[in-house]
């Protein structure tokens, strides 16, 4: 008992000297194992969340490049008064 109390009060040290996050874990897991479980739980949701957050707006990105591209062309093509297009198998008729 008196050595967890040490160490406790060496954690709480180290934290108050330099706010590290080892430190703060160490805290963490000195005082509640939920605490760091939690801690965890939530670091790993807020990841996935943004990884899920960027992976939906290149996808976004990626459709409105597109729908531009073919816009564009097609106003181009469209603008060709005798039928030919730059595009191959495309017929403005």
């Amino acid at each position: 008992m008196e050595t967890l109390v040490v160490s406790r009060n060496t954690a709480n040290d180290s934290v108050n000297n330099n706010n590290t996050l080892f430190g703060i874990l160490a805290i963490a897991f000195m005082n509640n194992t939920l605490v760091v479980v939690i801690v965890v739980v939530v670091v790993v949701v807020v990841v996935v969340v943004v990884v899920e957050v960027v992976v939906v707006v290149v996808v976004v990105v990626v459709v409105v490049v597109v729908v531009v591209v073919v816009v564009v062309v097609v106003v181009v093509s469209s603008r060709f008064n005798d039928g030919s297009s730059f595009i191959i198998g495309f017929n403005s008729s």
